[in-house]
């Protein structure tokens, strides 16, 4: 992983901090928060729980719109498939082509680069 700011990359190196924790409960206090001190600032790192987006309307209206392109909106005529353009290959143009493709249309995704992903594929990993 590169990274590029130096509080971050100072915080990282310390052998006494643990950044990326593993999900502990709430009621664990000495794990779920770390305080690293570095000059005059301070980081405090928390470990905080998944919230509960499944048990939500939002969520629960946006599962069933997304299952929709496969059941209801599924074309069940070949004469209906259409050919999409898709300009950019961004995370909204292959969530587009992949909703397209789940409806049983041929997106043809249309990049300028040579990755896809846009913004999010400028994100370096070390793996």
């Amino acid at each position: 992983m590169i990274v590029r700011n130096f509080v971050l990359s100072t915080v990282l190196a310390a052998s006494s901090c643990l950044a990326f924790q593993a999900h502990t409960p709430l009621n664990v206090r000495s794990s779920s928060t770390s305080r690293v001190h570095s000059g005059s600032s301070s980081l405090a790192m928390r470990d905080y729980p998944k919230p509960n987006v499944e048990d939500t309307d939002n969520y629960r209206f946006a599962n069933e719109m997304s299952r929709s392109f496969k059941t209801t909106l599924k074309i069940t005529d070949p004469a209906q498939k259409k050919k999409v353009a898709i300009i950019g290959g961004g995370l909204s143009g292959l969530a587009c082509a992949k909703y397209l493709s789940d409806a049983g249309h041929e997106p043809i995704i249309y990049e300028a680069r040579d990755v896809l992903g846009g913004k999010v594929s400028a994100w370096q990993d070390a793996d």
